[in-house]
């Protein structure tokens, strides 16, 4: 048995909905014909270019030495990236902020952004 429900489009949306829905009286749609709606208007709302939206660069523009963590002041125990724990033969970066991230981690994140991805202070081995 089919439970009738009301459902209102905004009227923002209706301009996004497909042809055979226009028109369509919306004060008693069932649960699937709200699905349905709601489906359509994701399919047809116009995409537009997000600022956030980041792009992957080919090569990376973060160039820093590769070091053992051992080597390190292990002062920070996990690398925020990907979260995982720091461990003693772990090829690690140490940025001039003193964030330190594996290397393999900070490198990719390089293809992405060129500033530390705790602090957002540009990173270059040797500013300028």
């Amino acid at each position: 048995m089919s439970r009738e429900i009301p459902f209102e489009v905004h009227e923002a949306h209706r301009e996004n909905l497909l042809p055979p829905l226009v028109g369509t009286d919306y004060s008693t749609v069932s649960a699937f014909g709200a699905l349905i709606i709601i489906r359509d208007i994701i399919a047809n709302y116009p995409e537009e270019e997000d600022p956030d939206t980041l792009q992957r660069h080919e090569e990376s523009s973060i160039v820093v030495e590769r070091q053992s963590y051992a080597d390190t002041s292990k002062v920070y125990t996990i690398c925020t990236i990907c979260t995982e724990d720091f461990i003693a033969s772990d090829a690690v970066s140490v940025l001039r902020c003193d964030h330190i991230f594996h290397h393999s981690c900070i490198q990719e994140w390089g293809h992405y952004k060129d500033s530390c991805p705790t602090c957002r202070t540009p990173i270059k081995e040797n500013p300028e």
